[in-house]
Formats: structure tokens, C-alpha cells, sequence
């Protein structure tokens, strides 16, 4: 695949996420529906589609941090496929989070290092990546169980999409 091709799949696939998301958020407080399990769906595809593309962008700045990070994600989407596709027994809850928060925020640190987009596109996926986080922290300490509800929201409702939108039209932009 050539890199014009990778971009091209990649905006594509930021597009979907941030669509799939919203569905998500949305059929999340519809309650459990087959919106739901098709946006779940449509979240690990598109995220397997949109990694690759990021980390061929990020590659050359820091190897070594960008490909930890992208397996983290990776880890983390793998989790959820199979959580969802396989019933299996454990949770991926902490997995899809943690890695995709972590992804989110190292990717776009070291974007803002690099000047590879623009700041502010960087704060608002760092900020997604935190809120994302939050999630963890909202389910592990019950004093923080406030915190569900508006890092979901805030987070994976508007923010990340934000940010997968922004990253999609740059890197069609990109592509030509």
C-alpha cells in the first residue's frame, strides 16, 4: 500500500471512528440496543484502520515511542474485538481505555514535540486521551464515580471526534 493509499484509509477511517462514537455515546444512554453492538464494531474496525495510517505519520520521529504506544492501542482494540465478537469472560474495559488513552495522549505529546499538526489539534486529542482515562479512574475509585458520565461525554461523544475529524480532512488533505 502506497503512503497516498494509507492516508487515504486512514482519513476514511477516522471519519467512521468519529461517526461510530457518537453512535456509541448516543445508543449508550438509549440503553442496549443493536445500535450499540454495531457502533462497538464499528469503533475496533475503524481504529484498526486509522492506527497504521498515525503511526506511518509519527514513525520517523520517535520509533521506539511510536511503536509502544500503537501496540498499546492495538492491545487495547484487540481486547474489545474479542470482547465483543467472542463473549469472552474477562473485561477489556481497562485495556481499551487504558491503551487508547495512553495511545491518544503519547501520539499527540509527541506531535506537539515535532510540530507534526497543530497545537491545538494536539491539546484536544490530549484532552480526549485524559477524559478516556478518566473512565478507569471513575470505575476504580468510587469517589470518582461522577466522573463516568462527563468523561464519556465530554470524551467520546465530542472530543475525540473532534480530533478524528481534524485528523481525517489533514491527512486526505495530505494524500492529494
Amino acid at each position: 500500500m502506497s503512503d497516498k493509499q494509507l492516508l487515504q484509509m486512514g482519513a476514511w477511517c477516522a471519519f467512521g471512528l468519529a461517526a461510530a462514537l457518537v453512535i456509541n455515546g448516543i445508543a449508550t444512554f438509549i440503553g442496549p440496543s443493536v445500535f450499540w453492538l454495531v457502533s462497538r464494531i464499528g469503533i475496533v474496525l475503524f481504529l484498526f484502520g486509522l492506527l497504521p495510517a498515525l503511526r506511518a505519520k509519527l514513525l520517523p520521529t520517535h520509533s521506539g515511542w511510536v511503536e509502544w504506544l500503537t501496540n498499546l492501542a492495538y492491545l487495547g482494540a484487540g481486547a474489545e474485538a474479542l470482547q465483543i465478537l467472542g463473549n469472552l469472560e474477562f473485561d477489556s474495559f481497562y485495556l481499551f481505555f487504558g491503551g487508547l488513552g495512553l495511545w491518544i495522549i503519547g501520539i499527540n505529546l509527541l506531535a506537539m514535540r515535532h510540530h507534526l499538526w497543530p497545537s491545538v489539534l494536539a491539546w484536544i486529542g490530549c484532552a480526549s486521551g485524559v477524559l478516556l482515562l478518566g473512565e478507569i479512574l471513575s470505575d476504580l475509585i468510587p469517589a470518582l464515580a461522577f466522573m463516568d458520565l462527563y468523561s464519556a461525554a465530554l470524551g467520546a461523544v465530542v472530543l475525540y471526534p473532534v480530533w478524528l475529524v481534524w485528523q481525517g480532512v489533514r491527512m486526505r488533505a495530505e494524500a492529494g
